[in-house]
């Protein structure tokens, strides 16, 4: 187990995890760590000292503003193609009439 403190953090709430020895680890976690978690209050966390289980819901340094990068990315991606089909739908030269 171990305590937390809960911070706000690109959009989500994060916490800062304390070992049970009250040693600040360092990680920084949102699973589990939601709007009613208050400081103070407990998490279970898995430890894994080989290393062998990939980590999940811990953010490594950066990886959150990676991903928001991603997204804005792919946002513009494909608002600029929506942009360019419409404005490829319209036929912009006037066709002589045939009257």
């Amino acid at each position: 187990m171990a305590s937390v403190r809960a911070g706000p953090g690109h959009g989500r709430v994060v916490c800062s995890v304390t070992g049970v020895d009250a040693v600040p680890t360092g990680a920084r976690v949102w699973r589990g760590c939601g709007e009613s978690t208050a400081p103070g209050d407990t998490l279970p966390v898995v430890y894994d000292p080989r290393g062998l289980a990939p980590a999940r819901g811990v953010a490594a340094p950066g990886e959150l503003l990676q991903a928001e990068l991603r997204l804005a990315g792919l946002t513009v991606v494909f608002v600029a193609g929506c942009a360019i089909a419409v404005v490829r739908s319209f036929e912009l030269t006037s066709r002589p009439s045939m009257a």
